[in-house]
């Protein structure tokens, strides 16, 4: 999926391209919703017919990654975010860990501003982030941003829950999924992610991002945890949140976390527990 990317990706994008041509086993499937540079990432993939473009207005991480989902007819799908680069030796090593066993997840390795992580872990069973390499952090699912699920399972689980729109939406998968039994392993690849550009430069993008990330980990929560332990986060989280506002005021977003979190609250009044 694009969002704001082809202009900053366009290194990444390119890339992918190229691996197209070199992979033609492999279908690709770009939702974008950045306007005119779609015309762009057609004329880079001119011609191939493992390439597909689909334009929307924006409908968000999870919405666009489950419109790709819904058309595929592929066992596996692996979902990229567009300023990963990945080549086609890494596309060999991916499908080679897919296998026959369709009740798996696999999580791929990013290096993002120095970190390397690889796939969703949750510290103190409640709060989502991204599983350091090499850290105590368990990996319980992929990232949306560089992941591997076989299609049937993420169908079945209805895929990534499109409310949330972006940042979380994987996370609350990787539970879910972790909750019922399924393992997710990992493929330490290390591939280079250039984090953060789609909101890069623009306090209205930075706000938004933190104002919805603080929602959907109230939505998430609520989505994965009995009526008790959903309380006692979101009183923890309560009482957290004043901690938290000197970070945000430094990037003009202490209103925003704010906001988000009562979205949160209002949002979990309509949410139940999945089973």
């Amino acid at each position: 999926m694009t969002y704001s990317s082809c202009e900053n990706a366009e290194r990444e994008l390119r890339q992918m391209i190229d691996v197209a041509r070199e992979r033609p086993a492999a279908r690709w499937h770009f939702i974008d919703n950045s306007g005119n540079d779609a015309a762009r990432l057609l004329e880079w993939a001119y011609g191939l017919v493992n390439v597909r473009v689909t334009e929307l207005p924006n409908p968000g991480f999870a919405g666009a990654c489950n419109v790709a989902a819904e058309v595929s007819d592929a066992r596996w799908l692996l979902f990229l975010n567009p300023d990963v680069e990945v080549t086609a030796d890494d596309l060999d090593l991916v499908l080679g860990h897919a296998g026959s066993n369709e009740d798996r997840t696999l999580a791929i390795s990013m290096v993002t501003n120095g970190v390397r992580h690889a796939g969703v872990a949750m510290r103190h069973k409640v709060w989502f982030v991204d599983a350091v390499v090499g850290s105590s952090d368990r990996v319980i699912g992929p990232s949306g941003g560089a992941g591997l699920f076989p299609r049937k399972l993420f169908i079945e689980q209805g895929g990534f829950y499109e409310p949330l729109f972006a940042w979380g939406e994987d996370a609350d998968l990787a539970w879910r999924l972790h909750r019922q039994g399924y393992e997710c392993a990992v493929l330490d690849l290390g591939l280079p992610h250039q984090g953060g550009h789609s909101i890069a430069g623009s306090k209205a993008s930075t706000q938004f991002k933190v104002q919805t990330l603080y929602r959907n980990r109230l939505i998430v929560a609520r989505r994965n945890l009995r009526n008790a332990q959903f309380v006692a986060f979101a009183c923890a989280y309560a009482v957290a949140l004043p901690l938290l506002l000197p970070k945000n005021a430094k990037r003009a977003s202490g209103g925003a976390s704010v906001r988000g979190f009562l979205d949160g609250l209002r949002a979990c009044a309509s949410t139940r527990r999945l089973p």
